[in-house]
Order: C-alpha cells, then structure tokens, then sequence
C-alpha cells in the first residue's frame, strides 16, 4: 500500500510540474498528455486495490468518485487533489465541460443532478487542498495551475455560449474572470472574447472598448485589432478601417521579419500607442453594458 500511494504522490507533483509547462506556453494538444493520463489512472487504481477498494467500471467519473470517497479523508487528500488537477486539465483540452462538472461536484461531496447546477457556480465554490512540500521544486504551485483551470473553463464555457448562441450568457462568464490574475496573453483573449459578445449583441462601441484593451494588455494580439477592422466597416468609417488595416499588415511585417530591426516599418510601442489611440479613441462607449 505505501508502495503505490508512494508512487501516486510522486507522479501528483510531476504532473504539476508538466501541466504547468502545458499552460505556460498554451499548446493544448491532449496526445502529448496521454501517457501522463494513463499514468495517472493506473495510479489510481493502484492505490484503491492497495487498500482494498472495490474498481468501479471503466467510467473515469465513478473512479474518481471512489477515489474521493476513500481518500477523502486521509493525510493523502493534498495528492489526491494534485492529481484531481491533471484530470481535469485533461478533460479541458477535450473541451469535455460537463464532465469536468460531475468531476468537480463529486469533490464538493454534494449528490445533485447536473441540470440543476451551473458549471460557474461549483468552480466558485471549489474546494482543494493546495499545500505545497517545501522539499520538491515544482515549476508552478498547484494554487496557480488551479487559478488557471478556474480562468480557462470559464472561458471555455463562454466560448460554448457563443457557439449556441447565447451571448449574454457568454458575456457574463468573460466579465468574471476578466478582473482575475491571468498571463497577459490569456488576458487579453479574454478582452477579445468579450469585444466578440459585445458585438453580436449589436454594441459596437463596447466591443471597440474592449479590443483596446486586449492590445493595451498585448500588443501582439492580432485577433483583437483584425475584429476591429470588422466593426469599423459596420459603423461605416472607412477612413479608421484602412488606417487599422494598414496597422495589422505592419504587426505582421514585424513579426516575419525580427532578424532586421532596420526593416521594422514602424517601432512596436508607438504602434501600440497608435493602435490605442486609432481604435479606442474615435469611438467611445455609450451602451449600458460594462466593457
């Protein structure tokens, strides 16, 4: 038994430290995780069958049930929940929002129907064990990869409103983790995404607000002054339309061409200060909304 919890608590804090190198450079791709999940899952099952456990089915969700159910007591809880972490990681690069529900209500300890509550709601109310062993060197805490987690399944799920339709609903779930300590480029993704709902709600001027902001916090933000261009052709101002192409055709010189500074077009913080001043400062919001 101490063999396998030993093995379980060893494989939580490498798989923090992996997870992290996953985050910090934002390349989602599940095959490079898939050892790392069979890993974790034969964990698992090693620890239940160490302390006699009955295997649930193959149903990944019932496992964890058991797992939380036998563990979730024990002074093993903090490695338990490390690895409760890569699960869920896992299951957020599938875009699996659900089940990463009913994984997240099952450590809640609270037996509810998954219509009845909202994804935004259990994450609010999360739970975790986050202590650190001041003996391993770990590249990120388990508190920041679980930060992390908390901004990108919102942001996920806002993105699933906006599939469906539903841009208020999207719009909310942006405006909560906006004011949330994230990396800058995820930052300004957000502001995007929020400039993107602001417009199918037909609020232009918002939506103008909000893609300043994502080049404010990221100037290499490509998608947010590209969606201005598209609002500037709604509102009919050419004239801002050209001079904000022009300003994207110039980002994209710059980054093709790093190896000849004196080939740069225009130097990057004053096309930073001309992408604030060409998008924010024609067009003011007027709307209700807060951007």
């Amino acid at each position: 038994m101490n063999e396998a919890l030993s093995q379980m608590r060893k494989f939580g804090n490498y798989a923090i430290q992996k997870a992290s190198n996953c985050f910090r450079k934002f390349k989602f791709h599940t095959t490079r995780f898939y050892s790392h999940w069979v890993s974790l899952i034969r964990s698992l099952l090693r620890a239940l069958d160490a302390v006699g456990s009955q295997i649930p089915t193959s149903d990944p969700v019932m496992l964890w049930q058991v797992v939380l159910q036998t563990f979730g007591t024990s002074v093993y809880l903090l490695y338990i929940h490390k690895l409760l972490l890569i699960q869920w990681m896992i299951w957020l690069m599938e875009c699996q929002l659900d089940t990463i529900l009913a994984l997240l209500i099952q450590n809640n300890n609270k037996k509810e129907l998954l219509a009845t509550v909202n994804l935004q709601t259990v994450i609010r109310n999360l739970a975790l064990t986050m202590e650190e062993d001041s003996s391993l060197m770990t590249a990120m805490a388990a508190k920041d990869l679980k930060d992390l987690l908390l901004i990108c399944t919102v942001i996920a799920q806002g993105v699933e409103q906006i599939n469906k339709e539903k841009y208020s609903e999207a719009l909310e779930a942006f405006q909560e983790v906006k004011g949330c300590p994230s990396p800058r480029r995820l930052l300004a993704q957000i502001h995007t995404l929020t400039g993107q709902s602001f417009g199918k709600l037909v609020q232009p001027h918002c939506a103008l607000h909000c893609y300043r902001k994502a080049l404010e916090v990221d100037f290499t933000c490509n998608s947010a002054l590209y969606q201005s261009v598209l609002v500037f052709r709604q509102l009919g101002n050419p004239k801002v339309e050209i001079e904000a192409l022009h300003l994207l055709y110039s980002k994209v010189q710059l980054k093709s061409d790093k190896s000849s500074s004196s080939a740069s077009l225009v130097s990057p913080a004053r096309l930073c200060w001309a992408s604030c001043a060409q998008i924010g400062d024609k067009v003011r919001p007027t709307h209700s909304h807060k951007a």
